[in-house]
């Protein structure tokens, strides 16, 4: 067993085979001494029995050990947190070796004046919300407001224009026929005349009632208890003038009910007293309310551009009423004035052509003066927009500087160090804790040059002979400082390994086996007789010890490369101390 037929040993024994036959007999005449005298051999004469282990050659060439080297165990992922503020230490929330999670909280500075700060920008930044909101209400009321105004003065416009047209018709007709039917055409435009003021009442009623709230009671929750604080009186008197209001327009409104142009004259007139008076109590309402609003000052959620707006929307009102009384003025001393001679027709004419260029200029003055107070409250818009984003910039600045407060890990991981305590002072920059991600861990080592060209990225790596982990990186050239090539190992994540960041460990890289040279192993040096002449191993054969002849290559830390080809032998024994050729051994399994 374990013998190689083409050995020197059983070549010589072949070779001298006389000197075999002389050996053997001097083994035969000892033998029969012994017999003849009868008597137990010495125990110097006696073989000793000697044990050895063996290597298995080809588990020496399936792990095959190319280079060795020694290195930290490294944490793929690993941060060091300092402190970003000088302050005192509120809380520690983890101890070393805690797992913590990316973004936990690990230590806790004081930072009450701080978070009052915060509190106070946030506070400040709703306040400009709740302003850009209210003035977004103002804004659209003014806006409505305008479009109505607009609509308003093209209404008196025309009724101006209206008022034109009927008083140069009547003259023309005086004029041509001298007939009555101009009289009929005054009718027909004071009930024109009537039916605008009707629209007016309404439509006057609803801006009275945004105000007092007595029909739509929800209209002015804003400020309904700021009305009139100034005047106890004016409230009353201008709800008071309201119901007054209300009543003759709904007086009037039954008197209007199924007139038309070809109504009697009677009954036109009538319906145009009623509607008279019905006017006069409008003012009076409009009056009272321009007084109420004198009385109330901007206060509370009554801003002073929403009072500026309640009192342009009176004034409206009030303008419209004017022209409302003026036009059925007009139309009533048109029915009069139908009446008369050329040149009361003339007077009539003169005046409708004046009424259209004052309500002309009026519609003019009044949308400019709109037009202005919108750029004004979009002006006013644009600054608590401005408003705004200072405050935005406030809470990012409170809040950033809050932040350095609070010291969160920034990975998963495991805490490897906390380097304060609570109650502790701690300066700008200090060192507060180290966590390291103890899911991926590495080696860097550095191998001589001459390895290089044995390892191969995916080798196999042992610490004290078992396998950890695989090569992930080799360098492409030669590291300046160390004259050696890194190599990045990746510690695999199995139960079995159990090392710790910082931990320095000795690496066994293995060939992969594909740049396994078969003709070259790596064996421990104890197994190898070196002497000054040879170097050698022993291989077993019959129980009895056999020397091989070797060449030898590098030292690699304690083993040493066998370039002999031993494939021919299934293993050598494991240490020649005490060892010669021929002795005979036992094989410890």
């Amino acid at each position: 067993m374990l013998f190689k037929k083409e050995h020197k040993l059983y070549v010589m024994i072949q070779t001298h085979k006389l000197l075999s036959g002389i050996v053997l007999l001097g083994v035969v005449g000892i033998t029969s001494m012994f017999l003849f005298r009868g008597s137990d051999p010495t125990p110097d004469t006696i073989a000793t029995t000697k044990q050895v282990s063996l290597l298995s050659v080809s588990s020496i060439q399936q792990n095959q050990v190319v280079a060795v080297a020694s290195g930290e165990v490294e944490s793929l992922q690993q941060v060091t947190l300092s402190s970003e503020m000088f302050g005192t230490v509120s809380k520690v929330y983890v101890g070393i070796g805690d797992t913590v999670k990316a973004g936990q909280l690990l230590v806790q500075f004081k930072a009450n004046d701080k978070a009052a700060q915060y509190t106070q920008t946030q506070a400040d930044y709703e306040n400009t919300l709740a302003a850009k909101n209210s003035l977004l209400a103002q804004i659209d009321a003014a806006y409505a407001n305008h479009d109505k105004l607009k609509i308003n003065a093209a209404s008196s416009i025309t009724s101006a224009e209206s008022a034109l047209r009927s008083a140069d018709n009547n003259l023309q007709q005086v004029v041509h026929t001298g007939s009555n039917a101009i009289v009929d055409d005054a009718y027909a435009d004071t009930v024109q005349t009537l039916d605008s003021v009707q629209n007016t009442f309404v439509d006057m009623l609803v801006v009275a009632d945004n105000i007092l709230g007595v029909d739509n009671r929800f209209a002015n929750d804003t400020f309904e208890e700021i009305l009139g604080i100034l005047n106890s009186g004016s409230l009353a008197n201008a709800t008071q003038n309201y119901l007054i209001a209300k009543n003759a327009k709904e007086t009037f409104q039954t008197q209007m009910n199924g007139v038309t142009a070809a109504s009697s004259q009677a009954t036109i007139d009538a319906v145009a007293v009623s509607a008279k008076q019905t006017l006069s109590t409008y003012a009076t309402l409009f009056a009272s309310l321009t007084t109420l609003l004198d009385n109330t000052p901007p206060v509370g959620d009554l801003s002073q551009t929403m009072l500026t707006t309640l009192i342009t929307s009176v004034n409206a009102g009030r303008s419209e009423i004017t022209t409302q009384q003026t036009a059925l003025t007009n139309a009533i001393q048109a029915i009069a004035t139908a009446k008369k001679s050329f040149a009361t027709q003339q007077i009539a004419y003169d005046k409708a052509v004046q009424d259209l260029a004052d309500t002309k200029a009026k519609a003019v003055a009044d949308i400019a003066a709109s037009e202005a107070g919108l750029k004004q409250l979009e002006a006013t818009l644009a600054s608590q927009d401005a408003s705004i984003k200072r405050a935005r910039g406030a809470i990012a600045g409170v809040s950033a500087e809050l932040a350095k407060a609070s010291v969160r890990s920034p990975i998963s991981g495991v805490v490897a160090n906390i380097a304060v305590k609570q109650g502790e002072l701690v300066s700008n920059g200090a060192i507060v804790a180290d966590v390291v991600n103890t899911t991926g861990l590495q080696v860097t080592a550095y191998v001589p040059a001459d390895a290089l060209s044995a390892l191969s990225v995916g080798g196999t790596v042992l610490v004290e002979e078992k396998p950890v982990g695989h090569i992930v990186r080799i360098a492409p050239s030669i590291n300046n400082t160390t004259k050696k090539v890194e190599v990045i190992i990746s510690i695999d994540e199995t139960d079995g390994n159990s090392f710790v960041v910082g931990q320095f460990v000795n690496l066994q890289m293995l060939s992969s086996q594909e740049d396994i040279d078969a003709s070259v192993l790596l064996v421990p040096l104890s197994a190898v007789k070196v002497t000054a002449e040879s170097h050698s191993v022993y291989v077993v054969v019959d129980g009895h010890s056999v020397v091989v002849p070797i060449q030898t290559g590098q030292l690699i830390g304690d083993k040493i490369e066998i370039i002999s080809d031993l494939s021919g032998y299934d293993a050598i024994v494991s240490s020649v101390r005490g060892i010669e050729e021929g002795d005979a051994v036992s094989i410890i399994e």
